[in-house]
């Protein structure tokens, strides 16, 4: 008779093309299986793969490394990559639109940064929801131009309130984190606010917004790019070439999409003087 334990290893084997955070689902279903014959060693062992893949999964008592994201691609190799995973391309639209539907400041914060991170990866990223237990950001772009977007997303804020400076110490030690992890990335550090306003405690000028005009702004944007690729007849091969062109002409280009969609923050002094 096999073992749970090595029948489980078995299929793990085998799931290779999984994406990480159904991977680490998985680990962690085969980790409570090896617990229960008594696999302890095999148990925590499972379980840090389960949290190295999963960070929505229990925590085990001996956290893993960072694992730093995939370096990203070509942004045009990327987006048609993706697009071609659908047999009628407008389906990708269709992804597109129920992702960028919880955009808005009445989803939850969990609704927010999904979207957020899967909006960057349709545009052509690689992206990840890092925080926990107060460790990197909410939300993290990686750019082809080897630039990092460190996004901390505080979506439900009213419109009257400033960055405070709290919030821009959480975005600073968000910084630090990715820092220490990318060091070959240059940084851009974002929070996600209605406005590009700071409080005189924090300080602007190091730090950008996306506000809520501008995040409307860079769908839209995304929409028109996505729309063309999708709506396009040739073979995957020779998209690649045709999206390349179109994003020469767009501002979500990787290299005028932080000048395109951020803004550094304003001191309220400075913009009631």
């Amino acid at each position: 008779m096999i073992k749970p334990s090595r029948r489980s290893r078995k299929i793990l084997d085998r799931l290779t093309a999984l994406d990480s955070q159904t991977r680490g689902w998985i680990e962690q279903y085969a980790a409570r299986i090896a617990s229960q014959w008594g696999h302890t060693d095999r148990a925590e062992d499972l379980q840090r793969q389960a949290y190295s893949h999963n960070r929505n999964m229990l925590r085990p008592k001996v956290v893993p490394p960072y694992r730093p994201v995939a370096i990203p691609g070509e942004q045009e190799q990327a987006i048609v990559n993706q697009v071609s995973e659908y047999r009628l391309r407008r389906g990708f639209l269709q992804r597109f639109e129920e992702v960028i539907s919880h955009l808005h400041h009445d989803s939850s914060a969990n609704q927010f940064e999904e979207a957020l991170a899967d909006l960057g990866k349709m545009i052509g990223f690689s992206t990840e929801r890092r925080d926990t237990h107060g460790e990197g950001p909410d939300v993290l772009w990686l750019l082809p131009s080897k630039v990092g977007i460190v996004i901390e997303a505080k979506s439900r804020k009213k419109a009257k309130n400033a960055l405070t400076k709290g919030e821009h110490g959480q975005l600073l030690v968000a910084t630090k984190w990715f820092e220490k992890n990318y060091p070959e990335y240059s940084v851009v550090s974002v929070s996600v606010h209605p406005e590009k306003r700071a409080t005189r405690a924090a300080v602007a000028g190091t730090s950008h917004a996306l506000t809520y005009s501008k995040l409307a702004a860079l769908v839209a944007d995304s929409r028109v790019l996505l729309s063309k690729v999708c709506e396009s007849q040739l073979s995957a091969a020779e998209l690649v070439v045709t999206c390349s062109r179109f994003l020469a002409q767009s501002p979500i280009h990787t290299d005028r999409l932080v000048d395109s969609y951020f803004e550094y923050f304003e001191s309220e002094d400075a913009r009631n003087s």
